[in-house]
């Protein structure tokens, strides 16, 4: 019983112990001011590679669709970067729709999803690179309501 009893004191003391002198240097680490090296990037990096909305949601009726030939146009917009997207949400899974970029200078279109039957669990993206002085429209082509949403990278 007292081997036992020692035994398990032993146990404690040496993981206590080895967690203390692992943990020394981490303290020390996180004390030590921060270095920016070429090769190591900065931490907003991730941040910066992330997307983040410009605006929306906007839900779309189908009335608007149909009243607008089965095309609705958002106002005029500009991207903070040179990357950005569309992303078009429908539910009818019998319906093809499409979401489309335009570059309101250069008079194109700059990025489409494509013609794509509705799935619930998924979206429709239309994702550009464009100038970031010019002005931009997003389109949605089709029959049924919907909702859609701009990004940029950034």
């Amino acid at each position: 019983m007292k081997t036992r009893k020692s035994l398990a004191l032993a146990t404690a003391t040496v993981a206590l112990g080895s967690g203390l002198a692992l943990a020394a240097p981490a303290a020390q680490a996180a004390e030590a001011p921060a270095r920016t090296t070429a090769a190591t990037a900065p931490q907003g990096d991730a941040d910066a590679r992330a997307w983040h909305r410009l605006w929306g949601p906007h839900d779309i009726s189908q009335a608007e669709l149909i009243n607008g030939n089965g095309k609705w146009t958002s106002n005029r917009y500009r991207t903070p970067t040179s990357t950005t997207r569309a992303v078009l949400r429908c539910w009818n899974t019998r319906e093809k729709m499409r979401v489309r970029i335009w570059d309101v200078a250069d008079q194109r279109w700059v990025g489409s999803s494509g013609w794509t039957y509705c799935n619930p669990n998924r979206s429709m993206i239309a994702e550009a690179r464009v100038n970031v002085n010019h002005k931009l429209r997003v389109r949605v082509e089709g029959d049924q309501g919907a909702r859609v949403t701009t990004y940029y990278r950034g």
